[in-house]
C-alpha cells in the first residue's frame, strides 16, 4: 500500500486536477476542520461513492490520525483504484501547520 506524508499530500494538492483528495471522517468532524482540498466522504459511504467516482488518476485517503484511511485506502485498492494513505491524517497535517479550512 502507498502511503505519503502530510507535506507530500499538501505539494500535490497544489495544482493537482487529475487526483482525488478525501476525509473519511464523520460529516461532523470534517465540519469542525479539514485539509485544504480535501472532499468528505465518511468512511460508511465509502464503498458506494466509488460507483459516483470518475475514473481518476489517484485518490488520496485522510482521517483522524491514519486508521480509517488505512480501510479506505484497502478498499479502493482492491476495486481497482490507485489509492494513497495520507500518514498522520489531520491530526498530523494540522500540527505541521498546513492549510486547513
Amino acid at each position: 500500500m502507498k502511503t505519503i506524508s502530510v507535506q507530500e499530500a499538501c505539494t500535490i494538492i497544489d495544482g493537482n486536477k487529475e487526483s482525488v483528495f478525501v476525509d473519511v471522517r464523520s460529516v461532523e468532524e470534517f465540519g469542525e476542520g479539514h485539509a485544504k482540498g480535501f472532499v468528505n466522504i465518511p468512511l460508511g459511504e465509502i464503498a458506494q461513492s466509488f460507483l459516483r467516482v470518475p475514473k481518476i488518476e489517484t485518490v488520496y485517503f485522510m482521517c483522524h490520525s491514519g486508521g480509517r484511511s488505512f480501510l479506505a485506502t484497502k478498499l479502493a485498492i482492491s476495486k481497482g483504484l490507485d489509492a494513497v494513505n495520507v500518514e498522520g491524517g489531520f491530526t498530523a497535517w494540522k500540527g505541521a501547520g498546513l492549510p486547513v479550512e
